[in-house]
């Protein structure tokens, strides 16, 4: 797709857009501030704003905004603790590639937009930043050890409740500020509780969760590629649709982050003889905890084989570290002195070959102890958690399962980023609580069956 070029003569010189053209004069005589213009609004119109769309007096007021937020010395990307000029705002915009805390970029725009607003983008990776929805995983991570019945109960107890709790919420919020908060903590209330869910589900019923996931995934795919998506554009002020779209950028970084980790982790699989079926003699269903660090035992168990020289001992106590840093950090529920919990972790951070943006996974752990992930979205940081999570269901003879849940949570975010993309909460709000409410009532059937 091309954009039209609409020449138009100003004083006898030909210039592809009055309104730029106008703005670029009233702060300098030079061409090359013009031709600045001109590259900006090319990227803005890539982003999906079309400064033509809007009027002149509202067109110059953000191009004024826009010019003196990129000229400002203050950080406003903070891409992973890294300080990056400016300028890349609009690339980083439009790569989608880089996750960063894009709460002040927002905070600005709703300042001039709405003056003395204020809004506070919740850190999805930030377990404690929503009670709610750490007790209602909690809840349903009881459920673990108990039978399918108690944990279809507490998902229609969920859905009729605490969904329409949110929609009680968002309905008694007036301004885009509040109502992006609200669409935010739903987002990630709902993501929470569903995938604690799909976990549990097949955690709790090994015997027969494989088969019942599939076809759970299969009918989820049928449900999300019938959702209907919206055809006409909603009109909104310049200023709006660039929060919508920062907003966008926000959770879909986001998503393809979780994406790529999780095609990482299956490249890795797929050529690596670590992950390997655990043999039944190297398994440990129960709790079991580590009698001794010198015991050969141990030693066998963690590597899986039958030789292994007697001499980790110093290199298994060093490594308890890396799962109290999970535990306490991140509030991970692992025990280092726990046999299982204790082999998941080693094996993945440091046997492991796979590399994640050029890095080990040793290397990767040794900035998870040093504290130098504490930046939101730090990308390694979430590869190696994500690679523990992992190889605790390959421990529990569920690898299979764990691959499922990633693509059904893949589908998901690939439809949740055309929704992010939709100008319009009221929508973005009434098709999360829909497409949620859908996959759970789904999971909920097949739980019936």
């Amino acid at each position: 797709m091309q954009k039209i070029l609409n020449l138009q003569s100003i004083g006898g010189v030909w210039v592809e857009n009055s309104v730029l053209y106008e703005f670029s004069k009233e702060y300098s005589d030079s061409e090359v501030a013009y031709k600045n213009l001109i590259n900006m609004d090319e990227n803005l119109w890539k982003l999906g704003l079309n400064l033509a769309d809007y009027s002149k007096g509202e067109a110059k007021q953000f191009l004024k905004f826009l010019r003196e937020l990129l000229d400002t010395d203050e950080d406003v990307l903070m891409l992973g603790g890294r300080k990056v000029p400016n300028r890349r705002l609009i690339h980083h915009l439009l790569s989608e590639s880089t996750i960063a805390n894009l709460e002040s970029l927002i905070n600005k725009t709703l300042a001039e937009f709405e003056k003395g607003s204020n809004f506070y983008v919740s850190n999805i990776d930030d377990i404690g930043s929503v009670e709610l929805r750490v007790k209602r995983a909690d809840e349903i991570r009881s459920l673990s050890d108990k039978d399918m019945q108690s944990q279809h109960d507490l998902l229609v107890a969920y859905k009729v409740t605490y969904i329409k709790e949110l929609e009680k919420k968002y309905a008694n919020t007036k301004g885009i500020k509040e109502r992006l908060q609200v669409i935010t903590e739903a987002y990630m209330t709902l993501d929470q509780i569903l995938f604690q869910a799909i976990n549990y589900f097949f955690i709790a019923n090994p015997n027969n969760s494989i088969a019942n996931l599939i076809q759970v995934k299969e009918e989820i795919s049928l449900f999300l590629n019938s959702y209907q998506m919206p055809q006409d554009k909603q009109k909104n002020s310049l200023f709006v649709d660039f929060i919508y779209i920062i907003n966008k950028v926000h959770k879909t970084t986001y998503f393809n982050t979780v994406n790529k980790i999780y095609d990482a982790l299956e490249q890795g699989i797929e050529k690596n003889i670590v992950y390997r079926e655990v043999q039944p003699k190297y398994q440990k269903h129960n709790q079991e905890y580590i009698g001794s660090w010198e015991s050969r035992s141990l030693m066998q168990y963690v590597f899986e084989r039958t030789l292994v020289k007697n001499d980790r001992t110093d290199r298994f106590l060093k490594r308890k570290e890396f799962i109290e840093v999970l535990k306490t950090r991140y509030n991970r529920k692992l025990d280092s002195s726990y046999m299982q919990h204790f082999k998941a972790c080693y094996r993945e951070v440091y046997l492991s070959p796979i590399k994640f943006n050029n890095k080990s996974c040793t290397k990767i752990a040794d900035i998870v102890i040093k504290g130098n992930d504490k930046v939101a979205y730090n990308e390694e940081s979430m590869f190696i958690r994500e690679k523990v999570s992992m190889s605790l269901f390959r421990e529990k003879g569920l690898l299979e399962g764990y691959l499922l849940k990633n693509q059904i949570q893949k589908q998901l975010y690939n439809k949740l980023s055309l929704i992010f993309s939709v100008h319009d909460l009221d929508y973005q709000i009434k098709s999360l609580f829909e497409l949620y409410e859908g996959i759970l009532s789904i999971l909920i059937g097949v739980l019936k069956r």
